[in-house]
Order: C-alpha cells, then structure tokens, then sequence
C-alpha cells in the first residue's frame, strides 16, 4: 500500500478555484512535441454518436397525451362552456380598436420568437 502523498508546506492552501487551476498550470510539464502522433490517432478514433432519447421523447408524449385524455373525459363539458365564454369576451374586446396595441404584440411576438429561437439553437448546441 502506497503512504498518502504529503503537500509541500510551501504552496499555499487553494483559496479558490482560479488560485487552484493557475498552481495547476504553473506545475503541467511543458508539451513535448510527437510529430503530429496525437492529432493522428484523434483523426482515426470513430466519430462519437449522436443518442437519441426515444425512450424520454416516447413517455414524454404519452403524458402529455394521457393528461390531456383524462382531462377531456373529466372535463369535456366544462371546457367547451369555458372556451364558448372566453371566445364571447374575445369577440367583444376584438371589436374594440386599441391603436398602439397592434405594433406592441408584433414587436411582443417577434422577441419571443428570437428569445425561443435562441434557447433552441443554445440547447441544441450543447446537446452536440
């Protein structure tokens, strides 16, 4: 059995983690040059696989399917009084011009598109 590894009294205790990665750093040998042998090798490793998550994907959407059932079949009546009432005060609050209304949902709508887009691509990005 191999005795514990003694820190030198002279470094001081890391305070942070930037204090840890510079003496990190200040104690990594020096890179020593291998005519291009590890770019090689990295070139030849199979590219790594892309998982798909059907299993995730497939419980996900059943949920969502499920829920949805089970509150059609518990609620089907009180939702189509519901939407006949909301879709009522639509109607009357649509008939009343509103002038600056119209360019505030456009702008509204178009931040949240990017905003969305944006979340998309970034979790795209990370899941590659």
């Amino acid at each position: 059995m191999n005795p514990p590894e003694q820190i030198p009294s002279s470094l001081p205790p890391p305070d942070n983690d930037s204090g840890f990665e510079q003496m990190l750093r200040e104690a990594a040998p020096m890179y020593i040059d291998n005519a291009g042998f590890t770019a090689k090798v990295l070139m030849a490793l199979p590219r790594a696989r892309r998982r798909v998550e059907t299993r995730r994907l497939l419980l996900l959407l059943g949920s969502a399917l499920l829920g949805t059932v089970i509150t059609l079949v518990l609620a089907g009546n009180q939702l189509v009084a519901f939407g006949t009432l909301v879709t009522g005060h639509l109607a009357r609050w649509g008939a009343v011009p509103v002038p600056w209304l119209g360019s505030t949902f456009t702008i509204a709508t178009a931040a949240a598109a990017i905003a969305i887009a944006a979340a998309g691509w970034w979790g795209w990005s990370r899941a590659r």
